[in-house]
């Protein structure tokens, strides 16, 4: 028998029985209905190592379809043509549509779209694609919209081998954890540098991104994982994207891309009074060469509340413009050090510029609207932020008491008791800290607004 098994949803071509998959007309022998069955066949025959996809009409694969479709008994390539419409899995309310079994072998899925039928009618999927501990699964050019939760890693391995894209969830769009066994990493990565992998979430309910306890995502390079956070500027009013990237325990994040237009923090790492470990660690860069000689920027811009928020880990920036959010970098510590703190900014070829209270988002409603600033170091550690290009000069700084009174401010905020909306570097103490200070040197000069 061949390598491959056909699919093809079109009940007059596709037929369900224990040898349907190897030929492509309908008949004996002739392409299954469904991958539930053409998956039970190529398990039973370890020859079969592809299943090619077929859609039925409307570009959807058959309702007879067995939800969740369970991936990993044996090594699968399932398939549908390289471009679009691709064949949709809408899934059943309430279910996953794909799961890779713990201890799967490798499953390869691409060109296929997931929560949706080919008309873009949701089912009320719960997750489009879950992967269990010790499984492990190869994604390439894949589509999931208007689930619950795009794709949840729990002790399993997703390689990305071309664009995932994620829309339209209720809920995450990616949460990496491993709730199954904290011991067992769960892990997002891309193979070689050979492919395209890169993440992009729209409009999620919730956490685009939720890097949890045992976590690692990485890219190909030092550059890390390409990602595309949020709907891009001009934002919609309301804004439809809650948070960003969120990271706490022990989990690891090494990206950089576009993190815009989020009603809360763009890249925000937080303490989890739950976890024995609080010491989440991001690295986000822009691209040093865009083989031109210049460099490409990684953006960070339009969230409601902080583009950078850490109370917890370590943050370091590298050729980003941070613009346009109400706070650019909070950073957020009861702790008193005159080393650095938990935010970093000094890598070079950073832009703080235009943050402000004007930026729509939840740190700006009718009840509270305070008054942002390029940096509010709000602790008693250092915020290295040297190497900074800044939106005035000399760089405007207010030091200044717990509840942000009785202020000494310096540069263009001169004679202020309060800090101005927009100040360059706002320090103050948090929980009885001492107060920080934030590194600025003489800057890079002067930018605009993004």
């Amino acid at each position: 028998m061949q390598g491959w098994l056909q699919v093809n949803a079109d009940p007059l071509v596709g037929a369900d029985n224990p040898c349907c998959g190897p030929l492509t007309t309908a008949g004996p022998g002739g392409p299954c209905l469904t991958v539930t069955t053409a998956i039970a066949n190529a398990n039973a025959n370890p020859q079969i190592i592809s299943i090619q996809l077929t859609a039925g009409p409307n570009s959807t694969m058959s309702t007879h379809e067995v939800y969740p479709i369970h991936l990993g008994a044996s090594y699968l390539t399932i398939f549908g043509p390289q471009f679009p419409p691709w064949p949709a899995f809408p899934g059943t309310a309430g279910n996953d549509v794909f799961v890779v079994d713990p201890g799967g072998h490798t499953a390869e899925l691409t060109y296929v779209s997931i929560g949706v039928d080919g008309q873009g009618n949701p089912s009320g999927a719960a997750t489009g694609i879950s992967v269990g501990i010790g499984a492990s699964m190869e994604l390439g050019a894949v589509s999931i919209a208007r689930v619950q939760t795009g794709i949840a890693i729990n002790g399993g391995t997703v390689h990305l081998g071309n664009n995932l894209q994620i829309q339209d969830v209720s809920g995450d769009g990616v949460v990496c954890r491993s709730d199954a066994d904290p011991t067992t990493p769960s892990t997002i990565d891309v193979p070689s540098s050979a492919y395209p992998g890169s993440i992009t979430v729209l409009r999620a309910g919730d956490h685009a991104v939720f890097a949890g306890q045992g976590c690692s995502i990485s890219g190909s390079s030092l550059n890390g994982l390409p990602m595309t956070l949020g709907t891009p500027p001009p934002c919609p009013l309301p804004k439809q994207d809650m948070w960003g990237l969120w990271v706490e325990g022990n989990a690891t994040v090494s990206g950089y891309g576009n993190v815009t237009c989020m009603s809360q923090d763009g890249l925000s790492l937080r303490s989890n009074p739950a976890l024995a470990t609080n010491a989440p660690s991001v690295t986000w860069y822009g691209l040093s060469d865009n083989g031109f000689g210049s460099p490409v920027l990684s953006t960070i811009v339009h969230n409601g509340c902080a583009g950078l928020y850490a109370e917890a880990g370590t943050l370091a920036l590298t050729y980003a413009t941070v613009s346009g959010n109400h706070w650019g970098a909070v950073q957020r510590s009861p702790d008193s050090s005159p080393t650095p703190g938990l935010i970093t900014l000094a890598g070079g070829f950073n832009t703080l510029t235009c943050n402000t209270r004007a930026e729509p988002g939840a740190c700006c409603d009718g009840g509270s609207c305070p008054n942002g600033a390029d940096i509010w170091n709000n602790s008693g550690v250092l915020l290295d932020a040297s190497n900074v290009t800044w939106d005035d000069s000399p760089v405007s700084t207010c030091n200044c008491n717990a509840t942000l009174q009785n202020c000494t401010c310096t540069g263009t905020a001169t004679g202020q008791s309060t800090p101005p909306d927009d100040v360059s570097v706002l320090n103050s103490p948090y929980l009885g800290s001492a107060l920080g200070v934030t590194s600025v040197d003489g800057g890079l000069g002067v930018g605009g607004c993004l």
